[in-house]
């Protein structure tokens, strides 16, 4: 991506932000074209990008804002945002319906790690489900469904590897974070 600055997101999370400045023009009458890069002739950007970079190095567009203070800011998850997404994420296993997909997976880890252990676990994809939710959202015009109750579960069960007993976060869990937007 041409002048494509990388707003710092946790290496764990298998995924690069990016924020870079883009204009539209007409190359003919009716038409609208958009380019990612500085303008012609130090004409401001009329916009500035939001991209995810995921781990096969595919850059999606997730949104365009106003200014690049505010595209700085996009990938800045304030400390209450994070929490909010650790705590619903948690709420997420601690109500699952007995033998429901959910529970199956988290009932043998817990019962083998103990509970601090997958609530720590929990905790750390947090920063994650919070991107993931802002992929599949993608500025409003895509999924739509509730965080904590519809995204939450979701994301644990889709987006997560329950393995050997332990959770982690699946490698191209934003790819199938950008595919439920699509569909949604």
């Amino acid at each position: 991506m041409d002048q494509s600055v990388t707003i710092p997101v946790s290496s764990l999370d298998h995924v690069k932000l990016e924020y870079g400045p883009r204009f539209e023009y007409a190359p003919a009458e009716g038409e609208t074209r958009g380019r990612i890069g500085l303008p012609p002739d130090g004409i401001p950007p009329h916009f500035w990008g939001i991209y995810m970079r995921s781990s096969d190095g595919h850059a999606v567009h997730i949104d365009d804002v106003a200014d690049e203070d505010i595209a700085r800011a996009y990938g800045a998850i304030s400390e209450e945002l994070l929490t909010d997404s650790a705590m619903s994420l948690w709420e997420a296993v601690c109500t699952a319906e007995p033998a429901s997909r959910l529970a199956n997976h988290a009932d043998p880890v817990r019962s083998i790690n103990g509970t601090a252990y997958l609530r720590d676990r929990v905790g750390a994809i947090a920063r994650a489900c919070h991107i993931g939710w802002i992929a599949a959202h993608k500025g409003g015009n895509g999924y739509d469904d509730a965080f904590d109750w519809e995204f939450c579960p979701w994301f644990l069960l889709e987006c997560c590897s329950w393995d050997d007993n332990a959770l982690s976060l699946k490698p191209d869990w934003l790819d199938t974070c950008l595919a439920l937007g699509r569909s949604g």
